[in-house]
């Protein structure tokens, strides 16, 4: 949680659609370096981080079937 909150600047940003690395600069860092399926823990609660849409369809379509 230090390294997240440390990771966040109070810069200007340059006018753009991407503002992933000012939101989420964590999560961001984390996809880079472990790829598209990865997790993140905040604290003891684990977070999958999914990028590929067809998981996510899957894992969505799944959800509702339980």
């Amino acid at each position: 949680m230090k390294e997240n909150f440390g990771m966040v600047k109070e810069k200007p940003m340059k006018l753009s659609h991407n503002i992933s690395p000012r939101i989420l600069p964590f999560a961001l860092q984390t996809v880079e370096k472990y790829g598209k399926l990865s997790v993140i823990w905040y604290g003891a609660i684990p977070r999958v981080t999914i990028m590929e849409p067809d998981l996510i369809r899957d894992v969505l379509s799944n959800l509702v079937h339980l």
